[in-house]
């Protein structure tokens, strides 16, 4: 897939959204992307890709990173970050809020048993590559969490999370840590942010239930001061989306997500998309989305905010959240308000949520950045 990238020109919060529209598999398959960017016009957009890569085996799937220096006005040639000795997926890449200048990013190599770490201080010309941890099984979607010299790397495993921890900038992990002793059915990431004070915490979700006729989405946050003692919040429980059972949708990202940022002043903000647990309409089972905020590091909530002025009934899926002066922070989503059709949507707070601004779309042409429902 061919992808198109469209930046909200908000100055400080760099919140993009990207989209595979056009297809290429004459050239390749490309397939989850991850972008991160910094307040100096630097876009990082990472993504695995199976073929058409520059010496590189026509088998194995290659993490490349396409990079823009001029806030998205020109861009560099693809290149593979690294030569593949075996497949890499799941890539993520982030930006150390510390600095807003170093950049890390991981993946999964060796048939999904190795997690790597890469970082890099020179704006992705050259990287440094660390293993986090090696798993005797395959693992599932890591994420990082960063700042300064701590770097964290999280995934899931056995059904449930784990985290490896570095305190040297990610030169070298601990052993993984699993964050929780739970009866899950199965576990998926969210993301994760470090705070000014050193905690660093993870959003991600369980599912508990199976095929039962009541299964569930359990949306936890956890916390650690350094990545081995972990404290884990329930914020909220959610049902399965209309017609997401005949699609196993509870396990991916058309099920209730959770995120988290944290801001420049040490303010703790989640955002997530849920519906309630024992809803039995389609239009009860259609997630909103929520937004909380803490200023006790993550001790205490705020009551939770329904964001979106769409109709009940509307689906809203693919929470994603920014966070850099202190109370200011960004949300967004994709709801189905439009249906058949989804739309992405973006709102802004300067007082951590207390008040809001209306919604914006995400506008890629006239009519503003649209998806067909098959798309998805």
């Amino acid at each position: 897939m061919a992808s198109s990238v469209r930046r909200i020109p908000r100055k400080g919060l760099g919140v993009f959204l990207l989209l595979c529209l056009v297809p290429a598999a004459a050239l390749a398959e490309q397939w989850e992307p991850a972008v991160a960017s910094d307040d100096s016009g630097h876009i990082y957009i990472l993504y695995p890709q199976t073929g058409a890569v520059p010496d590189g085996p026509a088998d194995l799937s290659s993490v490349m990173l396409s990079l823009s220096k001029d806030s998205g006005a020109t861009w560099e040639p693809s290149r593979a970050l690294t030569p593949p000795i075996s497949s890499q997926s799941d890539p993520q890449i982030v930006i150390d809020p510390g600095d807003d200048h170093t950049v890390y990013a991981t993946w999964l190599q060796n048939g999904g048993r190795d997690v790597i770490v890469a970082k890099s201080t020179d704006f992705g010309q050259s990287w440094a590559l660390a293993l986090a941890t090696r798993s005797p099984d395959a693992v599932e979607k890591p994420v990082l969490a960063v700042r300064g010299r701590d770097v964290y790397a999280a995934f899931t495993y056995a059904n449930a999370l784990w985290v490896a921890a570095s305190h040297d900038g990610g030169v070298r992990f601990t052993f993984a840590v699993k964050v929780l002793d739970s009866a899950l059915n199965g576990a998926l990431t969210g993301n994760g942010a470090v705070d000014i004070s050193g905690n660093v915490f993870f959003a991600w979700e369980g599912y508990v239930g199976g095929r039962s006729a009541t299964p569930q989405a359990q949306l936890f946050l956890s916390k650690s001061p350094d990545g081995k003692n972990w404290s884990t919040t329930l914020m909220d429980v959610s049902g399965l989306p209309a017609g997401c059972r005949a699609f196993r949708c509870e396990w991916g990202y058309l099920g209730a997500q959770i995120v988290v940022a944290s801001d420049a002043g040490g303010a703790l903000y989640a955002l997530w998309t849920s519906s309630p647990p024992q809803a039995q309409t389609p239009a009860q089972k259609s997630e909103r989305i929520y937004f909380a905020a803490s200023t006790t590091g993550g001790e205490t909530w705020s009551p939770r905010q329904d964001l979106s002025a769409a109709r009940r009934g509307a689906k809203h899926v693919l929470p994603f959240m920014t966070a850099k002066a202190a109370g200011e922070v960004r949300v967004g989503w994709i709801d189905s308000r439009h249906t058949p059709r989804w739309t992405g949507f973006i709102r802004t707070s300067s007082s951590g949520g207390a008040v809001w601004s209306d919604e914006e779309v995400i506008t890629a042409g006239p009519q503003g950045l649209f998806l067909r429902a098959e798309t998805f």
